[in-house]
């Protein structure tokens, strides 16, 4: 079993977006759905760059681990 290391950040955001978006139902507010990982970067992006780091170390990104 090979490990894949992700050098670029774009990509691992992507990848993280499409991880929590699995994870977690979307969001709804005042009738309008978003992603959750959406969600969360507009309303708490604090809270999205601690997950995000935490994953990206979890998931060999380049400069996180």
């Amino acid at each position: 079993m090979s490990i894949q290391v992700i050098y670029d950040e774009v990509q691992a955001l992507e990848l993280f977006d499409e991880f929590l978006d699995g994870v977690s139902s979307p969001i709804h507010i005042a009738g309008v759905e978003r992603s959750y990982s959406h969600a969360l970067k507009e309303m708490d992006p604090t809270a999205y760059d601690v997950m995000f780091a935490d994953w990206a170390s979890e998931n060999r990104v380049v400069g996180y681990y």
